[in-house]
């Protein structure tokens, strides 16, 4: 047994003693411990809400029952303690009426009665194809991860300690994302009621194809977020020269094209009810889409600087894993400015009917 603890905790210090293995298993504890965090609090929270309804209920039948006993009597204090009485059951019906409906809401939604362990490992069937491939790609990627981690002497020579690291932090990071994603297709189009978490990662059902396609990139890009900190990071703390351009773009890129795929998803959610095509139609230059054409223009721009830096002799970027991942953040990018542009347009022009009807009914 002691030997065997011996092994074990050597093989641990193997896999830390290298800073990239180390920021990688960083990354993956403090993603895990916020999982199973945000999976108790939702269990927690609902166990908590039939608590308190109980307590409510007995409450008022306790109360009521004093008060049919004190109600015969005539004395002045009876009538005071039948006052007091009443208003307490008044004040604990207003707070039954109001827990009785967020428990009614908390029901409502399809995972409300998954275990710990069924939230975690989303152990449950798919209902529906996309969903069946959705729980395939999960389970790869929980079995890829684990597999990187107790078996990185037989995978660690072929991409070094750098390239086996950001691996383990790539599947771990899609694991996290599909598991999360198969949670949001069993809970299908039900509707949450607005938080600053669920409105910052657009945690809502699409209401068409092309938002989808904006959520999707949304969570890719992430990624990227993701490992340019770590990159700084480990740079940083290894001692090396940070190279401004470098530095900055590995964090700078993938967040501008994350915050123009949240703010094309959101447009979309903004437009589904007047836009009957799906087709982009890029507007012209005006004074209302000014604004917004100079971003695209600027993306443009970007993704041009992406492209040639592919084929220079003196890249931003040394590794090919950046120089690709910066290609990919300006074309997403792009494509997220123009949707945006073309939805902002088409808002303007259904928006113009309905100022002209109310200046005309003025």
């Amino acid at each position: 047994m002691r030997l065997f603890l011996e092994q074990i905790i050597g093989e641990i210090w193997h896999v830390v003693s290298d800073p990239h293995m180390l920021m990688a298993m960083v990354f993956g504890v403090l993603a895990s411990i916020a999982t199973v965090i945000q999976n108790l609090s939702v269990i927690f929270e609902f166990q908590s809400l039939e608590s308190r309804t109980k307590q409510e209920k007995d409450k008022i039948r306790d109360d009521t029952e004093l008060l049919a006993a004190l109600q015969g009597q005539v004395t002045n204090e009876a009538k005071a303690a039948c006052k007091l009485l009443e208003e307490d059951i008044s004040l604990s019906l207003g707070r039954l009426v109001r827990l009785t409906q967020v428990s009614r809401e908390a029901r409502e939604d399809p995972n409300h009665d998954l275990s710990f362990f069924q939230r975690l490992f989303i152990l449950f069937a798919p209902r529906g194809r996309r969903a069946a491939l959705i729980h395939v790609l999960a389970y790869a990627f929980m079995t890829m991860v684990t597999m990187l981690v107790l078996c990185h002497k037989q995978f660690i020579s072929g991409p070094g300690p750098e390239g086996y690291a950001d691996l383990i932090v790539f599947s771990g990071y899609c694991a996290l994302a599909f598991r999360s994603w198969a949670l949001a297709e069993r809970r299908g189009r039900f509707k949450y009621a607005p938080t600053l978490r669920r409105s910052m990662f657009i945690l809502r059902a699409h209401v068409n194809q092309a938002m989808l396609l904006a959520q999707i990139c949304f969570w890719a890009i992430n990624f990227w977020i993701v490992e340019g900190i770590e990159d700084v990071v480990l740079d940083a703390a290894k001692g090396e020269k940070l190279l401004a351009i470098p530095s900055i773009l590995k964090v700078a890129a993938p967040v501008v094209a994350a915050v123009l795929c949240r703010q094309w998803a959101l447009a979309e959610v903004k437009q589904a009810a007047h836009i009957s095509s799906l087709r982009m139609q890029i507007p012209g230059w005006n004074t209302r889409t000014r604004s917004l054409w100079l971003l695209a223009l600027v993306c443009l721009a970007e993704l041009g600087v992406s492209i040639t830096n592919l084929f220079a002799k003196q890249p931003i970027f040394s590794e090919a894993f950046h120089q690709g991942a910066f290609v990919f953040e300006s074309a997403v990018s792009c494509a997220a400015c123009f949707a945006w542009l073309s939805l902002a347009n088409r808002s303007q022009i259904n928006t113009a009917p309905d100022e002209t009807a109310r200046s005309a009914a003025a």
